[in-house]
């Protein structure tokens, strides 16, 4: 196959890759790792204010949603010979 050396060689890169980033030891995660979280949210909660935006998120999601359906009905339509054009 063609494809087979460049599927090694990314296969052996990524392994390469991996191994170098083994950790030696423990991972501690500090106390007030949650409140630092919290405190995120807290201040994207702050600066994207969901409650005002959620309608223009809803049309949009909405509008995608009905042009995806329009096209997967035209697409079912081009195969039925009486509706296709």
């Amino acid at each position: 196959m063609i494809f087979q050396p460049i599927i090694n060689f990314v296969v052996d890169t990524l392994t390469v890759v991996s191994n170098q980033l083994t950790l030696n030891g423990n991972i501690e995660v500090p106390n007030n790792v949650f409140q630092a979280v919290s405190s995120l949210f807290g201040f994207l909660g702050w600066f994207f204010p969901i409650g005002r935006l959620l309608p223009l998120l809803l049309f949009t999601l909405a509008f995608y949603g009905l042009r995806a359906s329009l096209a997967i009905i035209r697409f079912i339509r081009g195969f039925i010979p009486t509706l296709g054009g």
